[in-house]
């Protein structure tokens, strides 16, 4: 078949046969030919997923994601040797050894992840890995609350659980269920699992966190974050600190911060530019320490301290 490997003329095909062709049957024949042809084309997946759903097939439609997830969940435990069914002996050994790795579990080695079961979707980039969790998460919260849920705690225990799960599964709880006790517990748990170094996650929680009027422990986690290493240098978190603070403190704790960031940044030479070009840290982002990048920054965080919904005092 000519053009198989372009998902966007699948998609249309169904569309057609949906619409206008032979009806949503021949469309999830279409988007099934079409998810065996591009097996790690995620789109075709979840289309083949709502067209199902939307013939009332919720239970097709849920093999479509687990078939999905499934290839993200750790590799299961190796079978027993096919001889030693019969050799009561080697059972006896065998379940010797299994009450003492239970009774004495042993932790895994640093380096040593535990490995995916494998598959085309388990080769994909972490955000989309973390798409095939979410989007079967939405899936079941339209019809199993407490399915959702489940699933959040396999895609926790999964290898590599990527930060999207945990803020998507805490958006949920607070937007669909109101349930702000049971975000921030799932915010709480994505920082314990490393996501405090990551920006994006940060910003989420700090978002949700301004949601509920809890001023005070978004300043706390801002803190938190940017004590580390990673984030030292981060200026996405450091212009939503300043719009936080020029926002919600007085005026002489919101340009203290200012210097913090404008000396973290390396800007700390003053408004002309001509600081050192240092500012330490590592893996955060690029330095502009001097020249026109300088000047650029300077003026951008000036900016931070008047905008107000993308609206800024001077002409762009």
């Amino acid at each position: 078949m000519a053009l198989r490997h372009f998902p966007e003329l699948w998609y249309e095909y169904s569309r057609w046969h949906g619409d206008s062709g032979d009806g949503p049957d021949a469309a999830v024949a279409v988007l099934t030919r079409a998810a065996e042809a591009l097996p790690d084309c995620l789109m075709l997946h979840f289309a083949l997923a709502d067209a199902h759903e939307a013939m009332g097939k919720g239970e097709e439609a849920k093999q479509v994601y687990e078939a999905l997830v499934s290839q993200l969940e750790a590799q299961p435990p190796p079978a027993a040797p096919a001889g030693a069914a019969g050799d009561p002996q080697q059972q006896q050994q065998q379940q010797q050894q299994q009450q003492q790795q239970q009774q004495q579990p042993k932790p895994a080695a640093p380096g040593e992840p535990a490995a995916p079961r494998g598959g085309p979707v388990a080769e994909l980039p972490p955000d989309q890995r973390a798409l095939a969790w979410i989007q079967y998460m939405r899936h079941l919260r339209r019809s199993d609350v407490a399915g959702s849920r489940r699933l959040f705690i396999r895609a926790r225990r999964a290898p590599d659980c990527p930060w999207q799960v945990y803020a998507a599964a805490a958006g949920m709880e607070w937007r669909l269920s109101r349930e702000k006790e049971v975000a921030r517990k799932i915010f709480e748990k994505g920082l314990d699992s490393g996501c405090l170094t990551e920006p994006r996650y940060v910003l989420q929680y700090v978002g949700f966190l301004c949601d509920i009027g809890d001023a005070n422990n978004a300043r706390a986690l801002f803190e938190r974050a940017l004590t580390e290493e990673s984030n030292r240098r981060s200026l996405p978190l450091w212009e939503r600190y300043l719009s936080f603070e020029f926002e919600l403190s007085d005026l002489q704790s919101a340009l203290r911060l200012e210097k913090r960031a404008r000396e973290a940044l390396g800007l700390d030479g003053g408004a002309d530019g001509k600081g050192g070009g240092g500012g330490g840290g590592s893996g955060g982002e690029k330095g502009a320490g001097s020249g026109a990048g300088a000047r650029g920054l300077q003026l951008q965080l000036l900016l931070l301290r008047y905008e107000c919904l993308d609206e800024v005092p001077c002409a762009p």
